[in-house]
């Protein structure tokens, strides 16, 4: 499992880095969950977005990271 979801966004950092296994290396240092990412997992979190359980939800942002985020 990889721990960068492939989309467009990343390109610009990969680039930056010079190439997908840096990132991917400097991702995991700062991961706190250890564990790589799935596409699945990233679309949960969508699909609970969209769904009626999150209607009470506002002003919110779902950070689905691993834990990245408090690196």
């Amino acid at each position: 499992m990889s721990r960068l979801v492939d989309t467009p966004v990343n390109e610009p950092y990969i680039n930056q880095m010079g190439s997908r296994s840096a990132i991917e290396r400097m991702s995991a240092r700062r991961c706190r969950s250890g564990d790589g990412v799935s596409v699945a997992e990233i679309a949960e979190s969508i699909l609970f977005l969209a769904s009626d359980r999150s209607s009470f939800m506002m002003c919110h942002a779902l950070m689905v990271d691993g834990g990245e985020c408090l690196a």
